[in-house]
């Protein structure tokens, strides 16, 4: 009941948020998008959705220079909007990348665990329709997911459990219910319970805060430590939970976020390395362009080190 008062909370009060300035790790390519508030049959949860994609003419098509165009499925955190998301879908689409997001409404897992799967199914048939915008523009052997707090969690169990996703980057990934409660049927503990099923390169992003939304030991730093998977973590210092989403939180969300563990944060600096890592490792993990590395790993990377931005832990890499 907690948890239910307390999204709630936040999702009325989320309405006050103004948006921040973006972050920016541009690619080649102009880019669009498309919105949609009708609900498939096959879903449970998720309603509303938008896709970004690469284009060189407003939007009307998908450009043929980035055809065959990797996917990333992206998932949000507990019940919020993909509009807190769009700038790192903006990214994506510039380097090339059909990006889907979408709205899970419900606090079940295994329900939006689902409906990500069912989105993939729906999203796949345009590709293979004979005609529309996104006909033959995806490659299917090219498929990632990603997510944020609870979204995090569902890209992990989405590689458990479907073979088309071939790697997911996380953003503060959490595995219990907010800290509120604990696992339940709804929303089974996956870290360690089921680590071992996943096979999947994943990058694990996070802050140098913890926080009621994400405590010690349900954080992405337990996720990574039981990986047995080739894995990368990344500890984003002066961040939180909160410093990953696009738009600044509302005065009283603020306080709220504040009052639940958070801290005053440096959120542009933060999503400015969350955007870097994320192109990055789809770059590498799903298109096999080592040049990349370098933002990973490499000079880049240390210089961040160095630069006391972040710290960096890898796993069989």
């Amino acid at each position: 009941m907690r948890l239910l008062i307390l999204i709630l909370i936040v999702g009325v009060l989320t309405g006050c948020a103004s948006e921040s300035a973006k972050p920016r790790f541009e690619g080649p390519y102009a880019f669009a998008s498309r919105h949609s508030t009708n609900k498939a049959q096959e879903l449970n949860d998720a309603a509303s959705m938008v896709v970004y994609y690469p284009s060189a003419d407003g939007g009307a098509t998908v450009d043929p220079a980035a055809v065959p165009c990797p996917v990333i499925i992206f998932a949000p955190g507990l019940t919020l909007s993909p509009r807190f998301y769009l700038s790192y879908a903006e990214q994506l689409a510039s380097w090339g990348y059909i990006v889907h997001l979408a709205h899970y409404k419900g606090v079940n897992n295994l329900n939006s665990v689902a409906d990500v799967k069912t989105h993939l199914d729906l999203f796949l048939d345009q590709n293979d329709a004979p005609t529309g915008l996104f006909s033959g523009t995806m490659d299917k052997d090219r498929i990632g997911v990603a997510g944020h707090s609870m979204g995090a969690k569902y890209s992990v169990m989405v590689c458990m459990e479907d073979d088309r996703f071939k790697t997911a980057v996380t953003m503060e990934a959490v595995d219990g219910a907010a800290g509120v409660m604990s696992p339940k049927p709804f929303a089974p503990a996956i870290s360690p319970e089921r680590m071992n099923e996943v096979d999947e390169p994943i990058l694990y992003m996070g802050g140098e805060f913890t926080s009621f939304f994400a405590p010690t030991g349900e954080n992405f730093q337990a996720f990574f430590a039981q990986s047995e998977s080739p894995a990368q973590m990344v500890r984003i210092l002066d961040a939180d939970h909160a410093s990953f989403h696009d738009y600044q939180l509302g005065v009283w969300v603020e306080m709220l976020h504040l009052l639940m563990g958070g801290h005053k944060t440096n959120d542009l600096q933060t999503r400015n390395i969350a955007t870097q890592y994320m192109v990055a490792w789809f770059k590498v993990y799903l298109e096999g362009d080592e040049s990349f590395r370098t933002y990973l790993t490499g000079d880049v990377a240390q210089a961040d080190v160095a630069a006391g931005l972040l710290e960096i832990s890898t796993k069989g890499l």
